[in-house]
């Protein structure tokens, strides 16, 4: 499984998946229609026993008729159970062309990671006894100036355990929302893939076993769209996870441990 990696990647496989949401719809009207098909033949129906009649192309006898009439209101519930849900699919669709960009909070998040190697950077030279002066600079302005190396540090060591929260929050976050969405849309192809032959089969089918048929296609799409629902709980939950995150965030950068009264502390020896 191969996630995109831009926001244009990902609507381009969604303007190509519409087509096919809307060409299950339309074959399942065109079985609804069909269903119109199954009505007595006149008045002849009782009065003819042996005799046979047309039915969407095919020839019934009275009693398979009867059948038929008995049971088509139940198949065009099913078929109607059926293009609601295939619309649902649809909609969904529509709501993945925008899912709030998660690969610009990607981008932001290495934006981050270059931030943190740079503060990493400066971090270890301020200790590493790379100050000489401190130790032979030893009257009451030596004094003042030892201090500054070790002020320095507290602040930027403080600022670090910000940054990692923040590149990585954004990422996972940023991921999983990736990787959800794209699950939703491969679960939606597998479906079309799937629900285009059957209802080309019911149109094809015998009326006999339309009953069945329109079962398993209500079955098949009803199958998808809980799938998609699952899916959908999830980014939800994991936004609201992703929300507590920030909150946590929010307070721990109130935490001014190594600041002077919330603003840098001054490099001054004066």
């Amino acid at each position: 499984m191969v996630y995109p990696t831009s926001q244009s990647e990902f609507k381009s496989s969604t303007d190509k998946m519409k087509p096919k949401l809307e060409e299950v719809t339309d074959k399942i009207t065109s079985c609804k229609k069909k269903t119109d098909e199954v009505k007595p033949p006149g008045g002849l129906l009782e009065a003819v026993v042996g005799a046979v009649f047309p039915i969407a192309g095919i020839y019934f006898g009275v009693k398979q008729i009867e059948y038929l009439i008995q049971n088509n209101p139940e198949v065009k519930k099913k078929l109607e159970d059926a293009q609601d849900a295939a619309e649902e699919v649809l909609a969904t669709i529509l709501q993945l062309e925008s899912p709030g960009n998660p690969f610009m909070m990607k981008v932001l998040a290495d934006n981050w990671d270059a931030v943190n190697a740079k503060l990493t950077g400066v971090v270890a030279p301020l200790g590493d006894g790379a100050f000489l002066a401190t130790e032979t600079w030893t009257d009451t302005m030596g004094a003042r100036y030892a201090k500054v190396p070790a002020v320095q540090l507290a602040a930027l060591q403080s600022l670090l355990p910000h940054l990692e929260s923040m590149r990585t929050l954004m990422r996972t976050h940023a991921d999983t929302i990736i990787q959800l969405w794209w699950d939703i849309y491969e679960e939606i192809l597998d479906f079309v893939i799937t629900a285009l032959p059957l209802a080309a089969n019911f149109l094809k089918a015998n009326p006999i076993k339309w009953l069945e048929m329109a079962g398993t296609i209500a079955e098949c799409i009803a199958a998808v769209l809980t799938t998609i629902k699952d899916m959908v709980k999830l980014v939800f939950d994991f936004t609201k996870e992703s929300n507590g995150q920030i909150e946590t965030l929010k307070s721990a950068s109130s935490d001014l441990t190594g600041t002077y009264n919330g603003a840098w502390p001054p490099a001054r020896i004066s």
